[in-house]
């Protein structure tokens, strides 16, 4: 049983680690507002990109954490935001990740065994 709850632990940290960032196709206003991602990556007009935690939309700007430097309030403006990005799960690396994953695994407690036998005369 102990077994089965670790491959379990395994299977759930691979499948949340995989994510990637993706250009959200509604405008950065709405995405901020509806979805309420964790952190987005902004680029701007100017060719500027930044990562901000918690953002949210006050007036003009969107407000965040900026975690490059010290998790300091930074806002930008909405005008000049040139593309807007969140996580979002891999799902093709997620289901590779896991297939590796348990093949590892299973070869592993397979040599274990192998070479844990032995057979009574």
């Amino acid at each position: 049983m102990r077994r089965i709850s670790l491959a379990a632990a395994v299977l759930v940290l691979a499948a949340a680690g995989c994510s990637r960032w993706g250009i959200t196709s509604v405008a950065p206003r709405a995405a901020v507002q509806d979805s309420r991602p964790r952190a987005v990556r902004v680029t701007t007009f100017k060719g500027s990109t930044v990562t901000l935690a918690e953002p949210i939309v006050r007036g003009d700007s969107l407000v965040g954490l900026l975690q490059q430097n010290g998790n300091r309030t930074t806002a930008v403006s909405l005008g000049d935001v040139a593309s807007l990005e969140t996580r979002r799960v891999d799902v093709p690396g997620t289901i590779a990740l896991i297939a590796v994953g348990g093949a590892a695994a299973f070869g592993l407690v397979l040599l274990a065994v192998l070479f844990t036998y032995s057979p009574t005369p």
